[in-house]
């Protein structure tokens, strides 16, 4: 750890200034007697990091005859998170990945754990619904994240386009519902939270069930939302292509990763990317 912070440090500045330039291959000097260090380096963007690839060359130069190299040293991939930032497609972070910064919530039912935000736990029942909030309001946006659910329980989502309802523990808003239900697999589902409290959208399940992995694997969603339509992805599969026909319905709110009431579980979230529209 204390290379790494050495490292960024000391080359932060350097990197963002000159992130755009190509950047020179190593090359060897002769005309010395004395060791030295050259550094070359390569700037990655990746979906929510910036990737640095360092080779570290020492050479210690005896009589011309005898060159050797005493030292030779690759770092790869230090990654240096920018959570807010956007990246080549235009998405940011909604998650550092070791942070609840950015999101509220009762802490005593969501934790930071191997790089995901989980919600609930194993070792008991889940009194109420449960959600951890986005501090922001967002409008038209897409958003991509993995979630995978462990224990007894089956029920989790993610909230959009909603608030929390004063002196409660729920949230009303549109859902991206996760896990399943006495008629099979809810994955991919859009529902409609504490407000008008069913189903607004849903897959044949002959076709779901090929898509949604088993219990404890992660699964990728996209949600997007535009307007008034709203689409949901499973896995690549369309679940959901919806037009809200209500225009009292709001447009635009908070997220919420939710926990449901119910028997012991967790719902695992990762790689929360947002790119808004």
């Amino acid at each position: 750890m204390h290379l790494e912070q050495w490292v960024q440090s000391s080359i932060r500045s350097w990197l963002l200034s000159c992130a755009s330039l190509p950047l020179p291959h190593p090359r060897k000097y002769k005309n010395s007697s004395r060791a030295f260090v050259f550094l070359a380096g390569q700037v990655v963007l990746t979906n929510i990091e910036i990737q640095l690839s360092l080779t570290i060359y020492g050479m210690k130069l005896k009589p011309p005859s005898h060159e050797t190299i005493v030292c030779f040293i690759t770092l790869l991939f230090f990654p240096i998170f920018a959570q807010g930032k956007a990246d080549g497609d235009g998405f940011v972070s909604l998650f550092d990945g070791k942070t609840l910064k950015g999101w509220e919530g009762k802490k005593k039912f969501f934790r930071v754990q191997d790089g995901a935000i989980v919600a609930g736990f194993l070792d008991a029942r889940i009194p109420n619904n449960e959600f951890l909030a986005s501090e922001k309001d967002y409008g038209d946006f897409e958003l991509r994240f993995e979630a995978k659910l462990v224990g007894q329980g089956n029920n989790a989502g993610v909230q959009f386009r909603s608030q929390r309802i004063p002196k409660s523990h729920e949230m009303i808003g549109y859902q991206c519902d996760i896990g399943g239900w006495s008629r099979g697999s809810i994955w991919g589902f859009l529902y409609d939270e504490s407000r008008r409290r069913k189903m607004l959208a849903e897959a044949p399940q002959e076709k779901l069930k090929k898509h949604v992995r088993p219990k404890g694997q992660w699964n990728q969603l996209v949600v997007r939302a535009k307007g008034t339509r709203i689409q949901i992805w499973l896995n690549d599969y369309q679940t959901v292509d919806f037009t809200e026909p209500d225009e009292k319905i709001p447009l635009k709110g908070r997220f919420g990763l939710q926990i449901h009431s119910g028997p012991p579980a967790e719902c695992h979230y990762r790689k929360l990317r947002l790119k808004e529209l």
